[in-house]
């Protein structure tokens, strides 16, 4: 007669992703290089640079930064959990 261990999991953790096309992830990874080249050139340090970012749609005063999340909604949510065995 052969024994049956039982294995107990825990969650050790919750992994959040967003799914998003080829083309989508393509553009993203393209304009973050991009920015990368101009932040590295100086671009950051140009007269107007704090003013274009003030005059965008997404820019929130407040946080001192874009603000993205309502987009993020645009984009289906997976979560994967992580199990641990006890």
């Amino acid at each position: 007669m052969t024994e049956q261990t039982e294995i107990k999991m825990e969650i050790l953790a919750v992994q959040r992703y967003r799914k998003v096309s080829d083309e989508r992830l393509r553009r993203l990874l393209q304009a973050e290089a991009e920015l990368k080249a101009l932040k590295n050139g100086g671009v950051d340090n140009w007269e107007w640079y704090s003013e274009s970012r003030h005059d965008s749609p997404d820019w929130d005063d407040e946080e001192c930064d874009f603000d993205v999340e309502d987009k993020l909604a645009n984009y289906e949510l997976v979560e994967e959990q992580i199990y641990e065995a006890k």
